[in-house]
């Protein structure tokens, strides 16, 4: 499964920056969202599969301008992300390799000090290991591939 989720992570281009998780989420243009939006996805998986089964992501632009986007990943709830997982978050989308990162998770449930404080049950990234992720988007004229 780290495999797959390498190769579907190295279609998207690498964008030299660091991007930072805030209260409103990640916000940054929506060009460069692209690997965001694909690695937050990933951590809202392992949210949902360590924390009650449901986590979600949600692009966002209503009160930005039109390439400016935002990106937040919120709880089963629909509450804002837990405040300790906002530096997983962060660590997650900036990773070099995404799936030595995600391998020292599942193995250790940390990496260089970000954990994700849950209790799984055997490889959380083993195949037909499955949660459900919700996302919505506005329908607004934001970068359409994210």
């Amino acid at each position: 499964m780290l495999k797959r989720i390498a190769t579907a992570d190295a279609a998207y281009k690498v964008i030299e920056k660091r991007f930072a998780y805030g209260t409103a989420g990640f916000r940054t243009l929506g060009e460069t969202l692209d690997r965001v939006c694909f690695r937050a996805g990933l951590l809202a998986g392992i949210r949902a599969k360590t924390h009650g089964g449901l986590a979600g992501v949600m692009v966002t632009a209503s009160h930005n301008p039109k390439q400016d986007n935002g990106l937040k990943i919120f709880e089963r709830d629909g509450e804002m992300l837990e405040q300790a997982w906002e530096k997983l978050a962060e660590d997650i989308v900036n990773a070099k390799d995404i799936a030595g990162f995600l391998r020292e998770l599942s193995e250790k449930g940390s990496v260089e000090g970000a954990t994700f404080g849950g209790k799984v049950e055997g490889d959380i990234f083993a195949p037909g290991s499955f949660v459900s992720v919700s996302y919505t988007h506005l329908t607004l004229p934001t970068n359409r591939e994210v």
